[in-house]
């Protein structure tokens, strides 16, 4: 009896016993399109490589790393944010301020 229903489920789903639904004759099912970074707000590669040198080279101090998050934070991908936030972090308890 259960091997009936299972078998009468199969033949529902696919038509036959032996085909399935996804034969090479049917078109397959697309992922949606990735958005363009255009479409996006995050600034190209090689600027965001730019902004990862300019985060994490010598010179670099708490104060630089927040006037450069606030003046382009909003194109930044998650790896230069979380590296920005480390680094800033790093500089332990040292209050900075940003004059506005």
């Amino acid at each position: 009896p259960e091997l009936k229903r299972s078998t009468s489920l199969v033949l529902e789903k696919t038509g036959s016993m032996g085909e399935s639904r996804g034969s090479q004759n049917e078109p397959r099912e697309r992922r949606p399109a990735r958005r363009r970074r255009e479409d996006q707000r995050e600034a190209p590669r090689s600027q965001q490589i730019a902004w990862g040198k300019e985060i994490t080279g010598r010179n670099a101090s708490a104060k630089s790393i927040l006037a450069l998050f606030e003046s382009h934070g909003h194109r930044f991908e998650a790896r230069n944010l979380a590296m920005a936030a480390h680094r800033v972090g790093k500089f332990g308890g040292r209050r900075v301020r940003l004059d506005r």
